[in-house]
């Protein structure tokens, strides 16, 4: 049975306890060559956001919604491993009842080998049995999973370890991670719905993360990262000929456009193309990003891909009304990348259980004078000509 009561802690204190090595690296310290050489002997490291971490966890049993447990009650909260006290309170309580909740339908495997858990992807926690799955957000993989590949690789672990991911997890998605440094030659896969324990396992907290005053924050050393590997995996950016593209939500893609009807029409005579790129292999969609001048897309989609396209590649978002993804979604990687991003709020339609997707109804008129004011800017300032990887 779970225990009783849980503590939430961080990374480096669970080090710390256990007499990992640690150490905190500075905001110098983030070449690869360098990390392995000052940090030899150390199996934690700090880098070089004051609250992004990466560690050797000993001993432990890894959820599939992103909790580490300990054998002394205490549980790492993945995604944001350093939230401040306010927060501690419902991260335990929701971590304690998902344990529970699960501990009848858990079957609990040991895994010997040292090796890298990515991250839990995002899970529903209400679904048990047959309907446990992957609520599937392309963009929550890309900005709070995929991204920890930097850590890993910055510590000269992703050449070296296998990497633990899950059997539910679709190929696309794991032919990014392949791209980002991984190998499907060292994947270890493993059911979603069971609880796996592990002798020795890295785990890394989210690039996104609260700071002490609970404010929202991106690991920019991160982004450019996971831009680099993805942009050097396929030659370097396509810059001819610019594309202007609306991602159309597909399968990997949480929620509809429901009036695409009249919404495809209206962007074609802008020169805008409609494509369905989670149809596409993961090395094709880049491609086509990365030579884009203009993406006009669903939040989850957009904010994503936008990752690998050019510095001031215009974005227009399309989200459900009252919803704003901030500094740590599609903005916050925007404004890092120099990139106009303009968020158009659409009238939803319905609330998908199954996938926590949102359909929505896009107001042509809004629509329209955002994309005229997109392709006025690009004119003006000849984007595309240059991109920095």
């Amino acid at each position: 049975m779970p225990p009783a009561v849980l503590r939430l802690t961080s990374l480096k204190n669970i080090c710390l306890a256990q007499g990992t090595p640690y150490h905190e690296a500075s905001y110098d310290d983030t070449d690869g060559a360098v990390i392995q050489r000052r940090f030899r002997d150390v199996d934690v490291v700090q880098i070089p956001s004051p609250y992004i971490y990466c560690g050797l966890v000993r001993e432990a049993n890894v959820f599939a919604n992103s909790f580490v447990h300990l054998r002394n009650n205490e549980c790492v909260f993945q995604g944001q491993s350093l939230h401040t006290s306010p927060d501690l309170g419902h991260f335990n309580a929701y971590a304690e009842a998902f344990m529970g909740s699960h501990n009848d339908t858990l079957f609990q495997s040991f895994i010997e080998e040292e090796c890298i858990f990515l991250g839990g992807m995002p899970i529903d926690p209400d679904a048990s049995g047959p309907g446990f799955h992957l609520l599937v957000n392309f963009e929550r993989f890309i900005g709070e999973f995929l991204v920890r590949m930097a850590l890993f690789d910055l510590y000269g672990l992703t050449k070296r370890l296998p990497l633990v991911v899950y059997d539910e997890l679709p190929e696309v998605w794991v032919d990014f991670i392949c791209m980002a440094g991984g190998s499907r030659d060292r994947l270890i896969r493993v059911p979603a719905a069971r609880m796996q324990a592990y002798r020795n396992v890295w785990i890394a907290s989210s690039a996104r993360y609260y700071d002490q005053r609970g404010a929202h924050r991106l690991w920019n050393a991160g982004v450019h990262w996971l831009r680099y590997k993805m942009l050097q995996s396929i030659g370097g950016a396509k810059l001819s000929p610019r594309r202007r593209i609306y991602i159309r939500p597909g399968k990997m893609f949480a929620g509809r456009v429901v009036n695409e009807d009249e919404i495809i029409p209206l962007l074609e005579r802008y020169g805008v193309e409609p494509l369905e790129l989670a149809a596409l292999p993961a090395r094709e969609q880049v491609e086509i990003i990365s030579g884009a001048e203009l993406i006009v897309a669903t939040a989850d989609a957009g904010a994503a891909l936008s990752w690998f396209a050019p510095e001031h590649c215009a974005n227009i978002v399309l989200t459900p009304q009252g919803n704003t993804t901030g500094l740590w979604g599609g903005a916050g990687v925007a404004a890092l990348l120099r990139q106009p991003y303009e968020q158009l709020e659409c009238a939803p339609i319905e609330r998908s259980p199954a996938n926590a997707s949102v359909d929505l109804k896009v107001d042509p008129d809004g629509l329209r004078n955002l994309v005229e004011a997109a392709l006025a800017l690009i004119d003006s300032s000849h984007v595309g000509d240059a991109i920095r990887i």
